[in-house]
């Protein structure tokens, strides 16, 4: 029994210790390196510039999970930062007083899963020390376009590489003061070294003039990216003041109507057609030139018609002959003149002229309907339409009469009721003959505001400012105010005043005062004077030297107007 309860615990145990075996021995050393989240980093500071002693007091910076991390070095020239993600490079900065600044980057990965800090040795170098070169110079660009003078660079940081004495990755550093100057020193052999430097690149709001969407002007900031060497941004002429208008009252009223009556006139305008001569006229007699009288008018006078019978039938219409009749609509033919068996078949295109009145002034209008007309006509007898959209635009003159400007030439405004002002009564003028009372339509008008052409600068005062569209609705008594807006602080004191023609549009501006101090562009930055697009492209520097210590190399940059315009908000 014991035997058997023997062999039944071991074919338990050793599998089981055979299965924990296999797991330990799968958990490599990798696995472990894999598992650790962070490790400690040392660093320590020597000074390149004497036996490698240890800098006590040098800053220490080092970007962690994008915070910036400062530590000042012990006597023992390190620093320890602690809990940095394993992996990658981590940007370290180096900085004392009296010595050279040192950008560079540290692995942060062991070599073991045992290991919990990695360390690294960052050299800077005592100014005292005789072997350096010294780089300076200015840094410029146009931030201001609206200004004349170049704004500093400040606080960027210009860098340099001797790859003789540094890795690829370790630069000497130095960063510009709040006028742009920079001053960098650089340890170097005595027998050349080659030494490359590295001007920044940088984004900071640009200030200028521009014309927006709407087509006001208006001084804004936009953010702007700055690289040496870089073709710089376009910049447009913006005058420094603008001009504006107040919009139109918007219009208002409602049951304005035209109306029209046809007035008496012969048959001189008017045509016959024959369809057909009909049969048995005369007794069927020929006879040339009959007359075949219309219906009396209201004077009790009537026209003819002139044919020619042949063989009892109207073969020919010779001519309308119109004594002294005078029709306001169609007279009829009396047909069976002659006594037919058959009478003809013959139309008659009849048309005459038509006095325009005012049917009803309506209520409430403060300016002008817009008023359209449908008229028609006879062309080869067949009535053709023709419209005009607006009676009052002199542009489409089918109505026929001298001044097609027909509403604001012979009508008023009293109290919001639209009158005639002409002389003879309620007729406001007379058509052209038409083959049907003209129809006459109104609706209120969609009033545009004015908009004027930028104003022009003569010896710093505004000399004149010119209507690019004189928008619509405006009141001729009343003209709007013109107000003028100075951009950027060049100009002050013009006055100006505007007129509005008898169609309610802004036709002219007049300086009343010109002012003093204008500009005819805010954003010349260069002082040339242009009204033109310019554009400052940035200084391409040289950027590889060989030196030798006390060498001193000076270089101004100017980065001039920037290169690329990025989203204010993303910043991309």
């Amino acid at each position: 029994m014991k035997k058997r309860i023997l062999k039944l615990f071991l074919l338990i145990i050793v599998p089981a210790m055979v299965l924990f075996s296999c797991k330990k021995d799968d958990f490599s050393e990798k696995d472990a390196l894999d598992a650790q989240q962070s490790v400690d980093l040392a660093i320590t500071v020597l000074d390149g510039s004497t036996s490698q002693i240890p800098v006590q007091g040098a800053t220490v910076k080092v970007l962690v999970d994008s915070v910036l991390v400062s530590k000042t070095t012990n006597a023992s020239g390190s620093v320890v930062f602690t809990n940095l993600k394993i992996g990658g490079d981590v940007p370290v900065n180096v900085t004392k007083e009296g010595y050279t600044s040192v950008m560079t980057s540290l692995e942060t990965s062991p070599s073991t899963y045992r290991q919990t800090q990695v360390s690294g040795t960052i050299t800077i170098y005592s100014l005292a020390n005789e072997k350096l070169a010294t780089f300076k110079g200015r840094l410029t660009l146009q931030s201001d376009l609206t200004d004349r003078d170049r704004e500093p660079a400040a606080g960027v940081v210009v860098k340099v590489r001797n790859t003789s004495i540094s890795s690829t990755e370790t630069f000497f550093t130095a960063t510009t003061d709040d006028n742009g100057n920079y001053t960098l020193s650089v340890p170097v052999s005595s027998n050349n070294s080659s030494i490359t430097l590295y001007y920044p690149e940088f984004t900071v709001n640009q200030k200028l003039a521009v014309t927006q969407q709407d087509g006001s002007k208006a001084v804004i900031e936009r953010l702007v990216r700055y690289r040496s060497g870089s073709t710089g941004l376009d910049v447009t002429s913006i005058p420094s003041a603008y001009a504006t208008v107040a919009a139109p009252p918007a219009a208002t009223g409602t049951g304005f109507s035209l109306g029209v009556k046809a007035n008496r006139m012969p048959l001189n305008n008017s045509s016959a057609f024959l369809v057909n001569g009909g049969a048995g006229y005369n007794g069927g007699v020929t006879l040339l030139g009959a007359l075949i009288p219309f219906s009396n008018d209201p004077s009790g006078n009537h026209a003819d018609l002139e044919v020619n019978i042949v063989d009892g039938k109207i073969t020919e219409i010779i001519q309308i002959i119109p004594n002294t009749a005078q029709y306001s609509t169609a007279p009829t033919l009396n047909l069976n003149t002659f006594s037919p068996t058959t009478p003809a078949n013959i139309i008659l295109f009849f048309s005459t002229t038509y006095n325009i009145y005012v049917a009803n002034g309506g209520s409430n209008y403060n300016q002008f309907p817009r008023v359209a007309v449908e008229t028609e006509n006879w062309n080869t007898g067949i009535r053709v339409k023709s419209i005009d959209s607006n009676v009052d635009d002199n542009a489409n003159n089918i109505l026929g009469f001298g001044n097609a400007i027909l509403l604001s030439e012979n009508l008023g405004i009293l109290n919001g009721v639209i009158k005639s002002i002409a002389n003879d009564g309620d007729t406001i003028a007379t058509t052209t003959t038409f083959s049907s009372a003209p129809v006459f339509s109104s609706s209120l008008v969609n009033n545009k505001r004015a908009v004027l052409n930028a104003p022009s600068v003569a010896d710093s005062t505004l000399s004149s400012i010119s209507v690019f569209n004189g928008g619509s609705g405006y009141d001729r008594t009343n003209p709007p105010v013109v107000t003028l807006t100075t951009l950027a602080g060049y100009g002050s004191g013009a006055v100006a005043k505007a007129t509005v023609n008898a169609n309610g549009a802004v036709d002219a501006i007049y300086i009343i005062n010109p002012g003093k101090g204008y500009v005819q562009n805010v954003n010349d930055f260069r002082k040339t004077g242009s009204t033109t697009t310019v554009s400052q492209n940035s200084d391409n520097p040289t950027v590889d030297f060989n030196v030798r210590p006390g060498d001193v190399i000076t270089q101004d940059v100017h980065y001039g107007t920037g290169y690329q315009v990025l989203n204010q908000t993303t910043g991309k």
